[in-house]
């Protein structure tokens, strides 16, 4: 069980990170900046950050800022697969919540991607209809999933029970490896 909610908390993480990615320059602008530093610098050696509310976003910095928002994507990914994996010990409307939740995600990762990570060209979004699309095929993988929740019930596992122990954002981190 301990792993499942590994793998479950891995989604939430990517979610997070995909999350940072779409806000770097709304969160500038409030003076806070996630991304790590030594890896900007490391891009954008002149580079540092807001000292102040409403600063502005330096245009220098955005070439280096994207090349670490692909990486932090890139990260994204794989605490995303990782996580897939435990989807199917969920019950359906948790799992179609958790499903459709990084789908719709990862989908904002795409946008950002499809800019070239490009932080200062405006807030990435999915749109309604998009979402939609995503809700669907959310719902199509859980349908695919019916055979092998059966053969999990049968085999008296299945569903996500709560675990008896409390992991560690480190611990899991641990695990997953880009």
């Amino acid at each position: 069980m301990l792993r499942l909610g590994r793998l479950i908390t891995a989604v939430g993480a990517a979610m997070q990170l995909t999350n940072i990615c779409r806000d770097v320059v709304e969160d500038w602008e409030r003076g806070r900046f996630y991304l790590p530093e030594s890896e900007v610098q490391a891009q954008e050696p002149t580079f540092t950050p807001p000292r102040q509310v409403q600063e502005p976003f330096p245009d220098t910095a955005i070439s280096g800022i994207g090349q670490v928002v692909g990486s932090i994507l890139a990260w994204a990914d794989v605490f995303y697969d990782s996580g897939d994996r435990g989807v199917i010990n969920l019950k359906w409307r948790s799992a179609l919540a958790i499903i459709s939740a990084r789908k719709i995600y990862a989908d904002i990762g795409r946008v950002i991607r499809r800019r070239n990570c490009d932080v200062s060209a405006g807030r990435a979004f999915t749109t309604k209809g998009r979402k939609i699309v995503l809700v669907l095929a959310s719902i199509g993988l859980l349908g695919l999933s019916i055979p092998i929740r059966i053969g999990l019930a049968l085999a008296g596992r299945g569903s996500f029970t709560r675990p008896d122990k409390i992991l560690a954002f480190e611990d899991m981190l641990m695990e997953t490896e880009p």
